[in-house]
């Protein structure tokens, strides 16, 4: 598919293309991306994730407050997408 540098280019322009929504005034699209991380996050991953995935990083927290960030970020559509523990991490996609 190319270097890192082109990969990056590709997902953050797939990324805007979805957060900009759809064209139709008619069409409502939430879209909100999200990494739970445990343990010590570095820096440079934070940047990358928010430059070319326009997600948000979090420390991870329980699955009540992973719930609650996406009740937020979907108008309450999706109210519960984990009803286990969390792990070491997480990714979100909700669109």
């Amino acid at each position: 598919m190319g270097n890192e540098e082109q990969v990056h280019a590709y997902f953050k322009d797939i990324m805007q293309d979805i957060c900009d929504g759809p064209k139709d005034p008619k069409v409502k699209l939430l879209a909100a991306n999200s990494v739970w991380v445990a343990g010590d996050i570095d820096p440079a991953y934070i940047d990358m994730c928010k430059e070319f995935f326009l997600s948000e990083v979090h420390p991870l927290g329980s699955a009540k407050a992973i719930n609650e960030w996406v009740s937020l970020h979907t108008e309450g559509l999706i109210n519960q997408i984990l009803q286990y523990p969390v792990r070491n991490y997480h990714v979100l996609n909700d669109i």
